[in-house]
């Protein structure tokens, strides 16, 4: 199967040929002695450098691994009582564990962090969000997901609220509505806050992007060197091609765009008939985070579709910006928030939910 992969990676052909072709043309040009001084002269070049690049630890293209209990058939989507896992290639931060590990705990009724009963107690005020692997937390700890992160912060002034996570990885907003339907109503919530990415618009994730190569990535596999080499040259590139692949997605009249509009009118409709606060909260892309963060124009379009319905909007752009995009990162191959990161987009929540009296509401 591997060599099946080898053949048909077009860009590997055609850098074999390349070098198929050097080799011959300098062959023919230089004496015998000349030739092999020359070929032994690049190897021991390539081996050096890569070396380096090993022992720096430039250029690793391994990625996160994630092991993920999933439930086919049921509305909750991880299994109850169940583990997630992700292993990293290393452990710069020093956060993950020995084996380069950080795990998660779903709960009995299939989603993650502490187990809540469906009867809500009396004097709580309880609030559910929903969202992708942002809100479930890919990367940190139980106690460092956003949602734990704003329950702690909430509770310093409304000690009688509690924060449920109804995160699911790889869901688009249309889902998450789905499942405050069908699963999330029971828990009788008073606030719904969805959490919204610009992936939701049925677009690729940012670590296809920033931290999966494209070309010649079988070769970038196995070494360091390559990878880094090439990769600091398709990295720019890469870069634009997400920045457009984003804002096509939220063209007026897109497939994409068109499906979250739908399901936040679901939404809002639903937030009427069962009598809970339904909040749409912006996370920002991890990405540029200053005056040329290039995204800003979406967070107002979704901004302005909720004025429409009068949903509260809230955008976590504003905690974010002046801040080192990836000293937010999990790691340097995975783009979602650290336990920092988390922090500020609960203190954002946080200071919106004081400022509007959601509480209290």
């Amino acid at each position: 199967m591997r060599i099946a992969n080898y053949i048909i990676d077009l860009p590997l052909v055609a850098f074999i040929f390349f070098l198929l072709l050097i080799i011959v043309v300098t062959k023919k040009r230089l004496k015998k002695d000349e030739f092999y001084t020359l070929v032994i002269s690049i190897l021991l070049s390539f081996l050096l450098a890569e070396g380096v690049c090993r022992f720096l630890n430039i250029g690793d293209s391994r990625i996160v691994i994630s092991k993920e209990e999933r439930v086919q058939g049921e509305i909750y989507a991880y299994k109850p009582n169940g583990k997630l896992l992700y292993t990293y290639p290393d452990n710069p931060r020093k956060y993950f564990n020995q084996k380069n590990e950080v795990s998660g705990t779903i709960n009995a009724k299939g989603f993650r962090g502490l187990d809540r009963a469906f009867e809500k107690p009396n004097g709580i005020t309880r609030i559910a969000f929903l969202g992708d692997s942002f809100t479930l937390g890919i990367g940190v700890k139980d106690n460092d997901t956003l949602p734990v992160s704003f329950e702690r912060a909430i509770q310093s002034k409304h000690p009688n609220t509690e924060v449920l996570n109804f995160g699911i990885s790889g869901t688009s907003t249309k889902e998450q509505i789905k499942l405050l339907e069908e699963y999330v109503i029971k828990f009788k919530p008073d606030v719904v806050v969805i959490v919204v990415f610009l992936n939701d618009a049925d677009r690729t994730g940012t670590i296809n992007f920033i931290s999966r190569p494209k070309v010649l990535a079988q070769v970038r596999e196995n070494s360091f060197f390559i990878n880094a080499l090439i990769g600091s040259i398709e990295k720019p590139i890469l870069y634009q091609e997400m920045i457009r692949h984003y804002q096509d997605g939220y063209l007026e009249g897109s497939p994409g765009w068109e499906s979250v509009k739908t399901a936040l009118r679901k939404g809002k409709t639903l937030s009427e008939k069962q009598n809970f606060q339904l909040v749409v909260a912006v996370h920002p892309v991890l990405f540029k985070l200053d005056d040329s963060y290039p995204f800003r124009h979406i967070h107002k379009i979704i901004e302005d579709y909720c004025a429409s319905l009068k949903i509260p909007f809230v955008d976590l752009l504003n905690g974010f910006i002046g801040k080192q995009d990836s000293q937010l990162w999990v790691h340097k191959t995975d783009q979602h928030p650290n336990e920092v990161a988390n922090r500020i987009a609960a203190g954002e929540l946080s200071k919106f939910f004081d400022s509007n009296d959601l509480i209290k509401k």
